[in-house]
């Protein structure tokens, strides 16, 4: 039995962690979903409340861009459904900063250096182990409900590494240090989130600079590739601004883009 699958059958201590950190949620395990990010789109449509779900499979998934997302047991795929206080033009760089937590997050629990790519992956030793989709279900003037769906690819110390996403990058696994503790991890997890989510405010990713910096899978200077609805442009890399845009040098004219239909690759 796989570590996820193994997880699936603790699905009651799951609940019971979130009860004690976010008692508002609603925990749904499921052995096989479509996707965990529709599961919570269908719970929205029924009763718009903060909700959390885990699937063992997930058969239909899905990343930026409608990149399909295959998993497996050997995979975490949740998503977490939660109310932002703010309208979606005020949350400026929220997917990076989601990003920051995820690692932050598994830093507790695994040894490895992660690093993040714009706009919202997470690398360890050049290779990807994590993507995060962020989806807007309702919004207004005043405040939206998003969806957080992230994708994680683990593995234990006598596993052989296995390949399953089908995105256009060779994968890597996050190893944690303690399998007992993915529970942890991901109340860990959703609670930083929701901490974030609760006290944003318009300046917030210009205070979280430094650290995303620090944790860039990219260099200052750095040639890479942009690929801006699908056109590919060469550029120099000019890191991240105060709103979360990534920053590059097109034919000596700095150049702004913001999430979306824009990928960076590194110039191999």
């Amino acid at each position: 039995m796989s570590a996820v699958s193994k997880l699936m059958h603790q699905c009651s201590l799951l609940e019971k962690q979130f009860v004690s950190l976010l008692p508002d949620f609603r925990v749904i395990c499921l052995d096989e979903a479509d996707s965990t990010n529709r599961v919570l789109m269908r719970e929205f449509r029924e009763a718009p409340a903060p909700a959390f779900c885990i699937a063992n499979t997930q058969t239909d998934g899905y990343g930026q861009r409608g990149r399909e997302w295959i998993s497996n047991s050997d995979s975490l795929t949740f998503s977490l459904l939660l109310h932002c206080p703010l309208p979606l033009h005020r949350i400026d760089g929220l997917t990076q900063i989601i990003a920051l937590c995820l690692i932050n997050s598994l830093k507790v629990f695994s040894d490895q250096c992660f690093t993040v790519k714009w706009p919202n992956d997470v690398y360890f030793d050049g290779s990807k182990v994590a993507g995060i989709l962020v989806e807007s279900l309702q919004y207004s003037d005043e405040d939206a409900w998003l969806i957080i769906g992230v994708g994680l690819n683990v593995m234990s110390a006598d596993q052989d590494k296995k390949t399953f996403l089908s995105d256009d990058f060779e994968a890597e696994f996050v190893q944690f240090t303690d399998f007992t503790m993915i529970n942890e991890f991901l109340v860990l997890f959703a609670s930083h989130v929701n901490n974030l989510l609760r006290q944003f405010t318009d300046n917030t990713f210009a205070n979280y600079l430094s650290e995303y910096a620090s944790m860039d899978y990219f260099s200052l200077g750095e040639k890479v590739i942009v690929y801006d609805n699908g056109q590919p442009l060469h550029a120099i890399y000019q890191g991240v601004n105060k709103v979360g845009e990534l920053m590059v040098d097109i034919d000596g004219s700095l150049k702004y883009y913001r999430n979306g239909s824009v990928s960076i690759r590194p110039l191999v």
